[in-house]
């Protein structure tokens, strides 16, 4: 492993509702052997179980962040507390027990140090201390260069820093680099819908070296 993360948690000041229960992790990925930052991570833990015990229905809790909003695709409308049959048949599952996610939500890389799997350490990073107590890790593989101006409100500066009008302008292309990308870590994609999931049934201990090795680079800012 060539990263480590300085990441910090953010705390709603709400005592009650859905804020108070979706956690929000957030930081810097920084080279392990200089400490330079390399790039940014977000992610979500939707503990949707503990939402459910308060009263939340699942859909009015994602719909707390519209960053976790779009992961409610992966939730069955008709049976309470599972998964669509699309999750089930990407996993190979019956039923699962628990609707409880990790959203990777967001990864980007500065241009000078793209092509090395830091984002993708960052992910690994992220699974094995976020996993407990989720049954399912899901990510969106979006190109970040072409989700319009800015729509997180990031610094300009920052923005301008990741360079992302440099990037590919074939989105399709990008995309499915994006997904071969991932799925080096186990995500699987889930048909009818732009997410891809991991699952976390009996947690993540994969080790890095098992992790393959890629044959091209993925262009998307990771």
């Amino acid at each position: 492993m060539d990263v480590v993360i300085e990441m910090s948690r953010t705390l709603s000041p709400a005592e009650y509702g859905p804020e108070a229960i979706l956690a929000e992790y957030s930081g810097n990925i920084l080279r392990m052997d200089d400490e330079r930052k390399v790039g940014r991570v977000r992610a979500y833990v939707a503990d949707i179980e503990r939402a459910r015990q308060h009263g939340y229905d699942a859909l009015e809790f994602l719909d707390v962040d519209g960053s976790t909003w779009p992961y409610n695709t992966l939730l069955s409308r008709r049976k309470a507390g599972s998964f669509t049959a699309g999750v089930n048949r990407a996993l190979g599952i019956d039923e699962v027990y628990s609707q409880n996610l990790l959203i990777i939500d967001r990864v980007e890389i500065l241009p000078r140090y793209r092509g090395h799997d830091y984002g993708l350490q960052a992910m690994h990073l992220m699974l094995g201390h976020l996993a407990l107590g989720c049954r399912l890790a899901a990510i969106k593989p979006y190109p970040l260069q072409f989700e319009g101006n800015n729509p997180l409100g990031e610094s300009h500066a920052w923005r301008q820093r990741l360079r992302l009008e440099k990037l590919s302008r074939n989105e399709a292309a990008s995309t499915r680099r994006l997904q071969r990308h991932y799925g080096r870590l186990g995500f699987v994609p889930v048909k009818g819908t732009e997410l891809m999931v991991l699952d976390l049934d009996e947690g993540y201990s994969r080790p890095w070296s098992d992790v393959p090795e890629s044959s091209a680079t993925a262009i998307g800012a990771v």
